[in-house]
């Protein structure tokens, strides 16, 4: 499988639009790999994980043609992971797109797509093509095409029963792990019960060190324990690739920074356009 990061960055990506701080004023003038899109990857070329307000421009900026797109799972529906607006330019004869979203945060898309289809197309304007939604459970596995998908509990807000995704394919697994907290004893049980095993893991580290969140997001101490608790389940071994995503300005970091700091416990930190197989 191949993982192409469209966007690592936070609820307010990357410089974030009105932040004067020394993370965001850095990006400003370097660019490159300092600057960070709402968080945004793609499996392939057809499965995507989220589609949030900056994804035509991620994009767009990453040569993606998002036409190719086959299956979309949506961790929850906060503005920086999923915008429903983006899918209104899909016309009616469009190739199908599944996506797979938990029942509390899928309400919004729900509604929009009974909108859209109700309403009468406006003068020169195609029809929608609307995906189809899939309402889907923590812990219970479901196929999209290639792939067998596990969601997963994350440790974020509530009221928006917000996932994780263990996605398989081809022998090969990916955990991703964004907008979560630690991770809940519930989740651990379940992957170490099923023995699930990863060849990659990409992780949110949106706090500064230190921190010590309890829910959320991580900081990389956070970080570095899900690591182990992870190994000591078998879900991962010792060389397992662990990258850090989701990054935002309070980490207080540039790209460089954080790489070095990274390297100390084993991780390697995502920026957009990197793309890894595995």
């Amino acid at each position: 499988m191949r993982i192409t990061y469209l966007g690592t960055g936070g609820g307010g990506g990357i410089p974030e639009m009105f932040c004067d701080c020394r993370i965001c004023e850095n990006a400003r003038i370097k660019q490159g790999y300092e600057l960070r899109a709402r968080a945004m990857a793609l499996i392939n070329d057809d499965l995507c994980i989220d589609l949030p307000c900056d994804a035509r421009s991620s994009a767009l900026t990453w040569g993606i043609d998002a036409k190719n797109i086959r299956y979309l799972l949506v961790t929850h529906d906060h503005y920086d992971h999923f915008l429903p607006e983006n899918l209104i330019s899909r016309p009616e004869e469009a190739r199908p797109v599944e996506l797979f979203i938990s029942r509390a945060s899928g309400k919004a898309i729900t509604k929009k797509c009974e909108g859209f289809q109700n309403s009468s197309p406006q003068k020169d304007l195609r029809p929608v093509c609307c995906p189809t939604i899939n309402f889907v459970k923590s812990c219970v596995p479901f196929v999209c095409g290639p792939y067998e998908v596990i969601p997963l509990q994350a440790n974020h807000d509530p009221k928006a029963e917000c996932l994780n995704y263990a996605i398989f394919s081809q022998g090969r697994g990916i955990l991703w792990l964004h907008d979560t907290g630690p991770l809940h004893e519930e989740t651990y049980r379940y992957l170490g019960d099923q023995r699930l095993r990863f060849q990659f893991v990409s992780m949110d580290c949106a706090l500064p060190r230190g921190s010590r969140a309890d829910d959320g997001h991580m900081d990389i101490l956070r970080c570095t324990e899900t690591v182990e608790r992870l190994r000591k389940l078998g879900c991962i071994g010792e060389t397992t690739p662990v990258y850090l995503s989701h990054i935002s300005h309070l980490v207080g970091c540039t790209h460089r920074e954080m790489e070095s700091e990274a390297r100390m416990f084993g991780f390697q930190v995502a920026f957009d356009g990197a793309a890894i197989m595995i």
